[in-house]
């Protein structure tokens, strides 16, 4: 009898849990039953579905890019110092280095980044334009990803981009060898 009462108190707790999780998150409705339903089985592995939050520090730049539909998911980030990318696919992140790529983003001008990612043998491609400066920096607009796997299976996705970069310069110049700053 005790071994149940503790069982019927665990269940519950569980349950108000995962509720009060789901309130309380600012995910939309779908990716809050998502995540409540992934929670409900344990046993199963849960998709991410967006990428962590980033930061630059002052001085730093980078793109930041999300799918078009609703809710919009943050799925590329690419760090210009650090000359790497991340990129949510199919439920993981792949973290890639970069080659430094410079572009003045002037609106109007053609857009385009292509990672290689050696371990999965894929291809992702960013391509785009560049359009109005906002106060964050410029957007990439009318932008899709690309990937394309080894076999030939291509998956096309609509997105939205900025670039943008940390205002305050601590020291740090874009574009400069690490060993001068």
């Amino acid at each position: 009898m005790a071994i149940e009462r503790k069982w019927a108190l665990l269940g519950s707790a569980f349950t108000a849990a995962v509720m009060l999780s789901a309130c309380g998150a600012t995910t939309s409705a779908p990716r809050a039953q998502a995540m409540a339903s992934s929670s409900a089985n344990a046993s199963e592995e849960s998709e991410i579905l967006d990428l962590p939050p980033q930061t630059l520090r002052d001085g730093q730049c980078g793109l930041f890019f999300w799918t078009q539909s609703l809710p919009h998911r943050f799925i590329v980030f690419e760090h210009e110092r650090y000359q790497s990318v991340s990129i949510l696919y199919d439920g993981e992140i792949h973290t890639l280095g970069v080659t430094p790529q410079s572009s003045d983003y002037l609106e109007g001008e053609p857009f385009r980044r292509v990672y290689l990612d050696q371990d999965n043998r894929r291809v992702y491609t960013l391509d785009g334009q560049i359009g109005e400066r906002t106060s964050a920096g410029p957007r990439i607009e009318r932008a899709v990803m690309r990937v394309r796997d080894n076999d030939g299976r291509q998956v096309v996705m609509p997105v939205i981009g900025l670039f943008s970069c940390r205002t305050e310069n601590d020291g740090y110049i874009p574009g400069v060898d690490d060993a001068l700053n």
